[in-house]
């Protein structure tokens, strides 16, 4: 104490001091402990009550809480875009497109009634206002997403992984999603990709999701890029009998092996260029046009008059667009912010002007894996997850037609069609495009 320069009594008068703080700092962090506990159990009773609100990531029910806010002061078309595409959630595709002018009449009036309903002046409750009145929408369209025809899926814990080149894993990831969900396309809610920014809250919703809707088909892609903490979330989960003893149908995908690769509760399906006849990539095609008006990949040369020709065929369209122009500086967040200004609750056409600025072949790998996730999320599932903002951009109601224009591939226009080299080039790096 004394080469410290304390005495006797200063230094017991500071390890005092420093036990009192010790004390107060375990307090805060009981109370805090005990506060989130209680959260915990407040959000399991609203999700129990209202399950339709596990199809959102928080920050999409907070958008459509806010909206209502919004709408219930001033009827606002803008603000009328940004609600109607995101309760396009809780319409299966096939019921969606059949019926698809009646929906937006009873989800037009059903917004009338949640403006009536609202309290402004009690925003501490608003996940339990805007869970109820999803509830309440859906009853209004006849319940699909708890219809009992929708078909059961099959049972299963599935970890899907991969034998075969680093360069092939795109295009196997994209076969096994074809293979996992038969013939349909996934629903954005179906899937969550690893690569997003992630949360153990996150990660513990989408299991709740799981569990709430037996009949749907669940996926966890790149899981390999899940921090270990969350894996072991997704190892405890499917250990315990609430996931084995259950109906559910989960598919796990990793690039390279994860801790779950030697877990006992997962049938595991090893993927090889021998199993590539299990699936057909070209199927893809017509299963994406139910709901994209038409993907257009527009390749040639430097100069070739490729953005002039797309121009012209846009103008022909005469409706709305949009050029978004992807360079190494794109990210997820700047291509959803050009999107959101298109975003409408009009059944209308949109077209989509997607135009690389460098050849694929000069891009970083980090760069394509982004745009790849992008892509396939876009054309599969028709919605687009912010990693870093955490909302969810929704095509909705709208008919999208995309151009993509590719810069760099010195290929003979008039062959091709009988060309690989714009196979080459796509199914290493971006190959829902190619097919």
């Amino acid at each position: 104490a004394s080469s410290l320069g304390f005495d006797g009594a200063d230094l017991g008068s500071f390890v005092f001091s420093v036990n009192q703080g010790l004390e107060s700092a375990r307090g805060l962090l009981d109370e805090a402990i005990q506060m989130l506990r209680e959260c915990q159990v407040w959000l399991k009773r609203i999700r129990s009550k209202a399950p339709l609100s596990l199809l959102f990531w928080t920050e999409d029910l907070r958008k459509v809480y806010d909206t209502i806010a919004l709408l219930s002061n001033v009827y606002d078309t803008d603000q009328l875009d940004i609600l109607l595409p995101k309760l396009s959630v809780l319409i299966p595709p096939k019921i969606f497109a059949s019926n698809r002018d009646n929906i937006i009449k009873v989800a037009r009036e059903s917004f009338e009634q949640l403006k009536d309903n609202f309290d402004g002046g009690n925003d501490s409750c608003w996940l339990q206002f805007v869970s109820s009145s999803l509830e309440s929408f859906h009853k209004q369209i006849g319940q699909p997403r708890y219809s009992k025809m929708s078909q059961n899926a099959e049972g299963g814990i599935f970890l899907h992984s991969f034998d075969c080149n680093e360069e092939r894993k795109a295009q196997m990831t994209l076969g096994v999603m074809q293979y996992i969900y038969k013939g349909r396309l996934p629903e954005s809610f179906e899937v969550f990709d690893g690569q997003m920014v992630c949360t153990p809250h996150k990660v513990d919703t989408f299991l709740e999701r799981v569990l709430a809707f037996p009949t749907s088909t669940f996926t966890i892609m790149n899981v390999q890029d899940l921090c270990v903490e969350l894996q072991e979330i997704l190892v405890e989960f499917i250990s315990k009998p609430q996931a084995t003893q259950r109906i559910c149908n989960l598919n796990f995908i990793q690039r390279s092996d994860t801790i779950l690769h030697s877990s006992p509760w997962v049938e595991q399906i090893v993927w090889n260029q021998r199993k590539m006849h299990l699936f057909d990539l070209s199927d893809l095609k017509p299963s994406i046009a139910e709901f994209i008006e038409s993907v257009n990949l527009v390749i040639g040369p430097s100069g070739s008059g490729k953005t002039e020709k797309i121009r012209h065929q846009i103008e022909q369209m005469k409706c709305k667009s949009v050029s978004l122009p992807l360079h190494e500086g794109t990210t997820i967040q700047t291509i959803m912010k050009v999107l959101r200004g298109i975003e409408s609750h009009e059944n209308c056409q949109v077209v989509i002007h997607f135009s690389f600025m460098i050849s694929l072949t000069n891009c970083s790998s980090g760069w394509l894996k982004s745009m790849n996730n992008f892509f396939n999320s876009l054309l599969l599932t028709r919605s687009v997850h912010d990693p870093i903002g955490g909302e969810t951009l929704y095509i909705g109601w709208q008919k999208w037609s995309i151009f993509v224009e590719l810069q760099g591939l010195k290929v003979d226009l008039e062959i091709l069609n009988g060309s690989n080299i714009v196979e080459e080039a796509l199914v290493d790096t971006i190959p829902i495009l190619f097919y």
